[in-house]
Formats: C-alpha cells, sequence, structure tokens
C-alpha cells in the first residue's frame, strides 16, 4: 500500500511540475504575442516621435552649414512626419526598424510577464512560509496589526514585482530599442550624424552586427538599459500596486 501512495505522489509531483511549465510558457507567450501587435500598431508613430525629438539638432546643423559658424538662421522646420507621409514609399520609412522589434519585442514582453510570475511565486512562497513559522505565536489582540501588516506587505510585493519584471524586460528591450531608434532616424540624419560612417544601415541584422563591431555591447547594444529602468520603474510598480489591488 504505502508503494502504491509513493507513487501516487510521484505521479501527482510530476503532473504540478508538468503544469507549472506548461502555465509559465503560455504566459511567455501570450505575453510576447500581445507586445509584438501592440508594436505593430503603434510603430509608425513611434517612428514619427524618433525622427521630431532630432529635426531640430537637424535643422541647426544644416542652417549652420549653409549660413557658416557664426550664422544664426531662422528657417521654419519640416516635420518629419510631413515628409514620411508624402515620400514614395510612406509605409515602408514609418515601419523603419520594425524589423528589430518584430525579433525583440516579444521576447522582450514574455521575460516581462515571466519575471512578473516567478516573482509573485517566489515571494508568496516565502510569505507562507513566514506565516506557518510564526503560527505558534499567534495572538488575538494582534489580528487587526496582522491585517495591516498584511496589506503593506502585498503592496511591497506588488512594487518589487513590477521592479524585477521590469528588469527582465530591459535585458532584451535595450537592444532592441537601440537599433530600432538608429534606423528610425538614420534617414533623416546628415551624413556627419550617422553613426555607421554615414551610410543608412541595410536592415535590422546589419545594424545590429554594425553597432557590436563598432561599439560593443555594453556601450552600443545596452546603452540606456539604467536609464529606461528608471522611467519605467514608478510606472511598472504603480501598474502591479492598482493591478493586484
Amino acid at each position: 500500500m504505502s508503494e502504491g501512495k509513493s507513487n501516487d505522489d510521484d505521479t501527482d509531483g510530476k503532473k504540478t511540475s508538468f503544469s507549472s511549465s506548461s502555465l509559465i510558457l503560455n504566459q511567455f507567450l501570450a505575453g510576447g504575442l500581445s507586445g509584438l501587435l501592440s508594436r505593430a500598431v503603434t510603430h509608425p508613430v513611434d517612428t514619427i516621435k524618433s525622427q521630431m525629438q532630432v529635426s531640430n539638432l537637424v535643422v541647426k546643423r544644416r542652417s549652420t552649414e549653409r549660413s557658416g559658424c557664426g550664422g544664426t538662421s531662422h528657417h521654419r522646420t519640416i516635420l518629419p512626419s510631413t515628409r514620411l507621409l508624402n515620400a514614395k514609399n510612406a509605409i515602408k520609412n514609418l515601419y523603419r526598424g520594425f524589423g528589430a522589434t518584430a525579433l525583440g519585442a516579444p521576447m522582450a514582453s514574455g521575460m516581462y510577464f515571466l519575471g512578473y510570475e516567478t516573482t509573485k511565486k517566489t515571494l508568496k512562497k516565502i510569505r507562507r512560509e513566514r506565516r506557518l513559522e510564526g503560527a505558534n505565536d499567534d495572538d488575538h489582540e494582534e489580528e487587526e496589526e496582522d491585517k495591516e501588516d498584511n496589506k503593506t506587505t502585498h503592496m511591497i510585493d506588488n512594487i518589487i514585482t513590477g521592479v524585477v519584471a521590469q528588469a527582465f524586460a530591459g535585458i532584451a528591450y535595450t537592444p532592441v530599442d537601440v537599433v530600432k531608434e538608429r534606423m528610425q532616424v538614420s534617414s533623416v540624419l546628415p551624413t556627419n550624424l550617422k553613426t555607421n560612417n554615414g551610410v543608412d544601415y541595410r536592415n535590422a541584422f546589419d545594424a545590429l552586427k554594425t553597432i557590436v563591431k563598432n561599439e560593443g555591447i555594453k556601450n552600443g547594444l545596452m546603452r540606456g538599459y539604467w536609464a529606461q529602468n528608471f522611467v519605467w520603474w514608478p510606472w511598472s510598480a504603480c501598474y502591479f500596486v492598482a493591478y493586484e489591488k
């Protein structure tokens, strides 16, 4: 009988392990697919935004070149969005850099939700073990205090979960962001401001290879990782505090 029980326990353990792995994989894939679809919709707007951010720099540099180092210019700025939409290959230009996003965004979104679920489960396990350790010291007078502590603990756990999830996603998305934005603005930059020796990148793979070769991983592909985290950490923490209420 004991052998039969042992076998049943082993089978249950394997089933639980399998279902847990399957759940994580499903969450990873769901997060990746949702990330890709959302990026596909918003990428044209992101391209316009990126080009507008460098437009003043381009106009000033070109004005200085025309009027001399000491000259000033009052040329009207033509928004990159107008040029993009009037161009012959408007759709192609609006989706410049999307190849990098299509390859990396699903991974980043998947890592975000994977980090979220993993951290959430780990913290729950830690809290449960601590509660079991303190079960013997239970006191009715401290029940109200415990409820307040649980609310605070729950909020802290959600903040930690959001921070970790974003840190995970940043590892995948920072290189994507670097490649994407370099490609988005490359076509509007003058030759002397381009990072690829004055030449436009042919595609996302060419941009990736060139950045790694010329600038390396730390100072090239991962440039801005911590800045990106400090921008998104507060949002991610607040989101999960509100979402898990």
